[in-house]
């Protein structure tokens, strides 16, 4: 099957406007779920940004880990400790 150059260029013009709508539509989607999760309180992605300026060995954790947390966090590290 062969294609001439015209028929190549269309097909590239519109697999390229398609990629682009896609990348587009995902990247505002992201952009509205950080604003609306944000707004309802979900997450408070500007203390995630601190970490960027504050990046020392020394420095309080963002957040606490709840007991769960740290057991299941314990939990792999024994059973890493063990294999």
């Amino acid at each position: 099957m062969e294609f001439d150059t015209q028929t190549l260029q269309t097909f590239q013009i519109y697999a390229f406007l398609i990629v682009a709508a896609i990348i587009i539509i995902v990247f505002y989607s992201y952009i509205h779920y950080i604003y609306s999760s944000e707004k309802k309180g979900v997450n408070d992605f500007e203390k995630y940004s601190n970490i960027v300026l504050d990046d020392e060995v020394t420095s309080t954790p963002v957040e606490e880990l709840t007991a769960k947390e740290k057991w299941e966090l314990e939990k792999k590290k024994n059973k890493g400790d063990k294999a």
